[in-house]
């Protein structure tokens, strides 16, 4: 790509608050001039033209939790961590520190959301910021518009299963439908657990039991509660459970869930799911730190982990090599033009989503 000047602008959908709404706006990045006269990225930086963006429930949350002083303090931001796309530039430095080149198709999460986001006509990645350099190559097995699909969701499930022992356990997974949970319940399966169960709607049943839950638990028709403990009644109990939605139904009679020794309940949510800070939502947000710190000083009869922060070592080379060599599975809900976001978003706010939104920067 030839730069002809010290800036380069390109469009993005930016917000500032909750109640103004998302808006196609310029972005402008400053460019370094080279040697021969020429400009480029930054040395540390990549360029890379997208091509599509996937949208996840922390989109929303994001937004819908953009408050006062939080907007006066973050300012004009994005939103968007998962993309597909073309190197166009590269720096000095980044070309010497990483294995990319211009030209190669990438899939990418980009968690520096201020001010930037990923659904976006470009990204800058900084090399030097974990946060916002997690690239790989795009696995050749898929299409350069689903590459983008795949990083923040299989980033959480390792999030969640680093340094755990999966082998001959047997697992519940609560929202065995969501995203997470579809790539949960496959890894889990190449991991060597026993059994694996799932809370799932009838509408996501088969789905779950093909990729390898043995059963599931119908948490439209009754209490997920009951329906784990029915699991047990007669059987083993549960060594992990996984909760991918955010949920306090298991935890009135947890204890008998777990063996006497104890268990691991692990939770990339907390409590409860929201998307909106209410007082309700609040206390749920409490309820969830106190019992991080009752774990964390070994006063509950089992393990509790809130998974929240970095995604493990190298997760996300290994992820690409599991989906070119076909063990892991992405799962693609629908697809929207650039100029569609606002019904993309909408759709991901409704919550009736079967795998991954799809923003298509650029046409197929």
């Amino acid at each position: 790509m030839t730069f002809t000047s010290d800036t380069f602008t390109y469009k993005a959908y930016t917000y500032t608050s909750s109640t103004s709404g998302l808006k196609l706006d310029d972005i402008t990045i400053k460019l370094e001039k080279q040697i021969d006269g020429s400009f480029n990225v930054p040395a540390d930086k990549i360029l890379v033209k997208i091509h599509a963006a996937a949208f996840n429930p922390l989109d929303v949350k994001l937004y819908n939790l953009s408050f006062w002083p939080l907007n006066y303090l973050l300012g004009k931001r994005g939103l968007g961590e998962d993309y597909s796309g073309k190197i166009v530039a590269i720096g000095e430095k980044a070309q010497l520190t990483t294995a990319f080149r211009v030209g190669d198709l990438v899939s990418g999460f980009y968690a520096g959301f201020v001010p930037h986001g990923t659904f976006s006509e470009y990204v800058l990645v900084d090399t030097t910021k974990k946060a916002e350099g997690e690239l790989t190559h795009a696995p050749k097995n898929l299409s350069l518009t689903d590459a983008s699909s795949w990083p923040e969701v299989y980033g959480t499930i390792r999030r969640m299963t680093v340094g755990v022992d999966l082998k001959d356990k047997k697992i519940l997974v609560l929202g065995g439908g969501s995203s997470v949970g579809r790539y949960l319940i496959q890894y889990l399966k190449l991991e060597g657990a026993k059994e694996i169960y799932a809370s799932a709607s009838s509408r996501s049943e088969a789905v779950v039991k093909e990729l390898g839950a043995k059963g599931t638990i119908d948490y439209t028709k009754g209490s997920i509660l009951n329906g784990a403990l029915e699991l047990v009644k007669d059987s083993e109990p549960f060594d992990i459970i996984y909760d991918c939605v955010g949920s306090n139904d298991l935890f009135p009679k947890i204890e008998y869930l777990f063996p006497k020794t104890g268990g691991l309940y692990a939770t990339v949510v907390g409590d409860d799911g929201f998307d909106q800070l209410t007082f309700p939502n609040f206390l749920l947000i409490l309820q969830t730190v106190k019992r991080s710190l009752l774990s964390s000083y070994n006063y509950l009869p089992y393990t509790y982990k809130l998974h929240l922060g970095s995604f493990a070592p190298d997760w996300i080379e290994g992820g690409r090599q599991l989906i070119e060599e076909g063990k892991l599975k992405p799962f693609i809900d629908s697809y929207y033009k650039f100029s569609e976001f606002d019904k993309a978003f909408a759709h991901l706010a409704a919550g009736k989503v079967s795998g991954k939104i799809i923003l298509k920067v650029e046409e197929d």
